[in-house]
């Protein structure tokens, strides 16, 4: 397929099917009736689907159950007897550390490690230290209000995993850590809420079911008590992940030229990247398999190229490659490579220089009063902005007023509409503002964040 010029007439992406099950009625409901293809009783579920769901391990790009699920396809693929390959690319691997907590006299408790921020890790600055654990339930005032006392510096929160992202407004407690409980129900809002647009290192973990009735009532019943925490950083490394595809040649000879093109994702993404295991996606993997043994025994007038993309979940990095590599020729992807690689070096060239000159400190502030200028700065700014946008709504009416009066004139110019402004400058200007300025609003902002702490530290 490599030599052939393929002109690509639809991408069809099986990522948004739907399966098909039973409804359960409440009692006294009218039930559906049932199709017999969705029986269970009668072995329904596809032998095929079954083994897919039986791969163990993450289906997260480059974990061990994705990697499983690639292998399948592309053996399934190789048994076809068809033209069959695989397009290659190379993409980040994450590898979560192992971490535990252990309570007082207990045994280690694992935890799961959640998803990296933007990319960093959430590692602890050391891999094996005693900390507090203090449960704060839901984030909520009245949980607040029950710990009233006790020290957070330093300390892991327990917290529910339904708490939404109310745990991002503690951290400015020094808090080390969050150890989220796992819930008897998830929604998709508190998975995403648990992230943070932030390459910020945040420690974040997930306590399974069956060890969070432990952790909860042992954090409540004894608050701040001392638990030991060891943990293995995690860590991301490059890999190589495949494109898995098959060409069935389309039936009529002029129709045959023209192809199109189905995809089935191979990956999944999840808060807890050990949790991945891709339930939604199995079922298209099992449809392509389907197409395939389809069209091999009756081809279609018009050529067809299976593809099972991985790396679904990047951003669409599978379909990205497989795009890349279909709709360009030999030549043009030369020139391409040759090119990125060639401006990848300048870059690294140039950052290599300019932040090497760089002598990177840490904030010689204590933490009250860093995020005390933050605050200042946050409120500096929004005066500045709104002093910005009142001085441009004015220039604005300005040259509103003399175009009305300029309508007027006996000029070729009367009916030439006014030139805005120039937008507003989102950049703060700190030299409008005195050091007196500056002073009063951080002694302000230390006395309001002073308030918020006497809720949890003690007198």
């Amino acid at each position: 397929m490599g030599a052939a010029r393929l002109q690509a007439l639809l991408l069809i992406t099986l990522g948004c099917l739907a399966v098909v099950v039973p409804c359960m009625a409440a009692p006294g409901e009218d039930r559906p009736v049932a199709d017999p293809a969705f029986n269970l009783s009668t072995n329904a579920i596809p032998v095929e689907l079954l083994e897919l769901a039986a791969i163990p391990g993450s289906r997260f790009p480059g974990m061990s159950g994705n990697l499983a699920v690639q292998a399948y396809v592309e053996a399934r693929f190789q048994a076809s007897g068809l033209s069959n390959g695989v397009m290659r690319f190379d993409t980040p691997f994450f590898y979560p550390g192992e971490t535990s907590v252990t309570l007082p006299g207990g045994q280690p408790i694992p935890l799961q490690v959640m998803h990296p921020t933007m990319m960093r890790p959430g590692n602890f600055s050391e891999r094996d230290f005693e900390a507090p654990l203090v449960y704060l339930g839901h984030g909520r005032a009245r949980d607040l209000q029950r710990v009233k006392g006790a020290d957070l510096e330093g300390a892991i929160a327990l917290m529910e995993f339904d708490s939404g992202a109310r745990w991002l407004n503690l951290y400015r407690f020094g808090i080390r850590g969050f150890v989220f409980l796992e819930p008897d129900r998830y929604t998709n809002f508190d998975a995403k809420t648990k992230l943070a647009n932030t390459e910020i290192r945040l420690p974040r973990f997930l306590a399974p079911a069956e060890v969070a009735g432990e952790l909860r009532s042992t954090a409540v019943e004894n608050p701040g008590v001392m638990v030991r925490v060891q943990a293995q950083p995690s860590r991301w490394e490059n890999g190589i992940l495949l494109n898995p595809w098959v060409f069935i040649p389309g039936a009529d000879p002029e129709l045959g030229k023209e192809v199109i093109i189905m995809t089935a994702a191979m990956d999944a993404g999840c808060i807890v990247p050990e949790r991945a295991v891709g339930g939604q996606y199995l079922p298209n993997l099992y449809l392509l398999f389907k197409l395939l043994d389809r069209f091999k025994t009756s081809p279609p007038e018009r050529s067809v190229l299976l593809v099972a993309v991985n790396a679904h979940s990047r951003n669409y990095y599978g379909q990205r490659v497989l795009a890349h590599f279909t709709l360009n020729s030999d030549n043009t992807m030369t020139g391409y490579r040759s090119q990125y690689l060639m401006s990848g070096l300048t870059s690294a060239r140039m950052y290599l220089r300019q932040y090497g000159q760089l002598k990177l400190r840490p904030p010689s502030l204590d933490a009250p009063t860093l995020y005390a200028a933050l605050d200042v700065l946050g409120g500096l700014d929004a005066i500045q902005e709104k002093q910005r946008t009142e001085e441009r709504d004015a220039a604005m009416t300005e040259l509103e007023t003399q175009y009305e009066a300029r309508k007027g004139e006996k000029t070729r110019y009367k009916e030439l509409p006014p030139e805005p402004p120039p937008p507003i400058d989102p950049a703060l200007d700190l030299s409008v503002f005195s050091d007196a300025d500056c002073a009063a609003a951080l002694e302000e902002a230390l006395v309001a964040a002073d308030t918020r702490r006497d809720a949890f530290m003690p007198t």
